[in-house]
C-alpha cells in the first residue's frame, strides 16, 4: 500500500494570508490613488481653462471678431463657471450682459456665447480663484492679443481643489502659462 499524496490546493491558513497580504497592498496603495485622482482632477481643471483661452484667442484671430474668456470665483455671477464669448465689433456687437444667459449656447450675427463650464459639476472639488477677488476676464483682438486691459490687472486666475493649485498667466500678447501642482 503507497502513502496518499497530499491532495491539491491551498490549506485555509495559506489563503488567508494571501487574502491579508492583497489587504495590506490595497490599504496601502488607495490613499496614493485617491491623491493621484485629486491631481489630476487640478490639473484637468486647470487644462480645460487654459484650452479655453487658447480656444479664444484662436477664434479671435480667425474670424476677425473680439474674443473674451470670462471666469467667475465662487461668489461671481455664475460661481466658479467660466465661458466663452465673441462679439463682432465692426458689426455693432457687444458682449453679453455679465452673468447672463448660461445655456443654451447662442450663435448669432453680431454675437455668440458658449454654455458655462461649471467646475465643481465637471472636477469635484475645483473652484476659480480670481486673485483680489471678483472676475476674471481676458479679451483678444483679430491678432490675438489683449483688446482689453485684463482683469485683474496681473492677468491671473487660479484653479483649486484639495490636491493643490494650478495658476494660469496670460501674457499681453496671448501665451497662456499654466503652473500646476
Amino acid at each position: 500500500m503507497q502513502p496518499r499524496d497530499r491532495e491539491k490546493g491551498f490549506t485555509v491558513m495559506e489563503l488567508l494570508v494571501f487574502v491579508a497580504m492583497v489587504a495590506l497592498a490595497a490599504g496601502i496603495s488607495l490613499p496614493m490613488f485617491a491623491s493621484a485622482m485629486q491631481r489630476a482632477q487640478t490639473r484637468g481643471a486647470g487644462g480645460v481653462l487654459a484650452a479655453a483661452i487658447r480656444d479664444a484667442r484662436m477664434r479671435a484671430v480667425s474670424t476677425g471678431w473680439q474674443y473674451q474668456v470670462v471666469a467667475y470665483g465662487p461668489t461671481g455671477a455664475v460661481p466658479n463657471s467660466f465661458r466663452i464669448e465673441g462679439m463682432n465689433p465692426l458689426g455693432g456687437g457687444t458682449f453679453p450682459p455679465a452673468g447672463s444667459a448660461s445655456t443654451p449656447p447662442f450663435y448669432g450675427n453680431n454675437q455668440t456665447y458658449e454654455a458655462y463650464t461649471v467646475l465643481p459639476r465637471d472636477y469635484g472639488t475645483a473652484q476659480i480663484q480670481v486673485p483680489g477677488g471678483g472676475t476674471f476676464t481676458v479679451t483678444f483682438d483679430s491678432l490675438g492679443q489683449w483688446a482689453t486691459p485684463c482683469a485683474p490687472a496681473n492677468c491671473q486666475v487660479q484653479v483649486s481643489t484639495t490636491a493643490g493649485v494650478s495658476t494660469l498667466t496670460v501674457s499681453q500678447a496671448g501665451a497662456v502659462r499654466v503652473v500646476k501642482p
